[in-house]
């Protein structure tokens, strides 16, 4: 894995989406931790101010990979909130979306919408549950903010999300990690499938936080999620395989 000195795209894609990305957050208020619209310009339903972890866990490594390090810490500060402040879990777990904005004092908001059909306010199961390759990119996000300046708390952030996602290891077949949740606290569905896409990105992230970290724990989980998408090759395609049931 390369933690430095990525190859250059050229200047003017780069430049655009640098200055898109730097351009939400600057429209946004301009202090505190902060979550990034996935669809700024849907005005109703589901998406609806719904920011997606994936999406603002890849605009915070973009960012960083633009020099734009403070912008990035602001939402790396709200994933960090939401690891700490979520309305029932205080178990290391982030959800798979949360509200866009800024976020505030108290439990991080979900997001929603009011349903004129129902006369009810609406949640999207999926959103408001915890795949595991979400909270790879998660973990990735934290320690590409992570430096010297920053302390250890991005750090130590991406292994409380670490520790979450392990208890998800899986014996059955050639192992790797299950999906995660689905669905509504207090019991939402348990995902028992295992996807190759999920268990890349934790091969990544858990192999990163090791080398962070000097803890060779994380690079035994790296191991096994890289074991699995392994076994996942195809010879007779030359493809992987989506995963498992």
């Amino acid at each position: 894995m390369m933690a430095a000195a990525p190859l250059q795209a050229s200047a003017a894609p780069k430049a655009s989406a640098c200055g898109y990305l730097a351009g939400l957050i600057d429209k946004a208020p301009p202090s505190g931790p902060l979550f990034l619209p996935s669809y700024p310009t849907v005005e109703s339903g589901p998406l609806h101010g719904a920011a997606y972890l994936y999406d603002n866990a890849v605009a915070a490594i973009a960012l960083v990979g633009c020099g734009e390090q403070d912008k990035a810490y602001r939402i790396g500060s709200a994933v960090l909130w939401a690891i700490d402040n979520d309305r029932t879990w205080h178990d290391g777990r982030l959800r798979n979306a949360y509200a866009a904005g800024v976020v505030a004092n108290g439990p991080v908001k979900l997001p929603g919408w009011w349903d004129n059909t129902q006369n009810k306010w609406l949640e999207d199961r999926y959103q408001v549950g915890s795949d595991v390759g979400n909270i790879a990119w998660a973990m990735l996000a934290l320690l590409s903010i992570d430096d010297a300046n920053t302390g250890s708390r991005f750090r130590d952030g991406a292994a409380r999300l670490g520790a979450w996602v392990a208890q998800w290891a899986d014996t059955r077949g050639t192992g790797g990690f299950t999906g995660g949740t689905f669905g509504h606290e207090p019991t939402p569905e348990v995902r028992a499938w295992k996807s190759t896409e999920h268990n890349t990105d934790l091969a990544a992230a858990f192999g990163l936080l090791a080398i962070r970290t000097g803890d060779s724990r994380w690079r035994d989980k790296a191991t096994v999620a890289e074991y699995f998408v392994n076994t996942m090759w195809k010879p007779a395609c030359a493809c992987f395989a989506a995963g498992t049931d």
